[in-house]
């Protein structure tokens, strides 16, 4: 209303001076509804990026929605947002119980691998009031917990992708590789830092590194 009450107000001209006034009109409207549709849009990616983040996925995966970084902002752009978003909320709710499950075990790494840096700590002898030994019990708890998340994993992930016809993947890994990955970065881990303790008590005498390296490795094994 006040766009076409500002056109009656202008003065009367020529036709050609009418034409240019409505062009520079539409172009008007165009930039306003240009406005909007970029605002949405840009809504919409955020909304967007939170379910990537939620289903875990990789940059590849990100990636291949190439109209994420299309600065061109039209009704068509638009369009394929809402695909694009309603297919990523779709996939969520089919495979949230397993992201839900994949979540649980890597929280449970957490604490595992806490609890591994806590029994290397020479201090920890020191404690007092049974923190030791409740700490030792919540150990035990979580080493017959975590195998246990991995199988249950590996029979549901079994059962989903048959259902769904697609892998089920997890920050672009098969969620086993990348269980696996996590176990493989733990044992390095736990080597380079008996090896630095090795280091740090023999002073780097090569007869000391020698005589503990079997030493070690026959305690590890009982």
């Amino acid at each position: 209303m006040e766009q076409g009450k500002r056109l009656e107000e202008k003065p009367a001209g020529s036709l050609s001076d009418e034409i240019v006034m409505w062009q520079n009109e539409l172009e008007h409207l165009e930039e306003l509804k240009k406005a909007n549709l970029e605002e949405v849009i840009k809504k919409i990616r955020v909304e967007l990026a939170e379910y990537w983040d939620k289903c875990r996925f990789s940059s590849d995966q990100r990636d291949s929605f190439k109209y994420f970084y299309d600065d061109n902002f039209t009704e068509e752009l638009l369009m394929k947002h809402d695909e694009e978003l309603l297919q990523v909320k779709m996939y969520y709710e089919k495979c949230k119980p397993l992201l839900e499950t994949v979540e649980r075990w890597e929280k449970n790494f957490a604490i595992f691998q806490e609890f591994e840096r806590r029994a290397s700590d020479p201090n920890r002898f020191s404690n007092r009031g049974g923190t030791l030994l409740k700490e030792v019990k919540e150990r035990v708890k979580i080493q017959k917990l975590l195998p246990k998340l991995e199988e249950e994993l590996k029979s549901s992930i079994e059962m989903w992708e048959a259902e769904q016809g697609t892998e089920f993947l997890f920050g672009g890994l098969k969620v086993m590789d990348y269980i696996a990955n996590h176990w493989d970065e733990h044992r390095l881990l736990k080597g380079k830092e008996k090896n630095e303790r090795v280091s740090k008590i023999c002073g780097g005498f090569p007869w000391c590194l020698e005589w503990s390296a079997p030493v070690s490795a026959t305690f590890e094994m009982s």
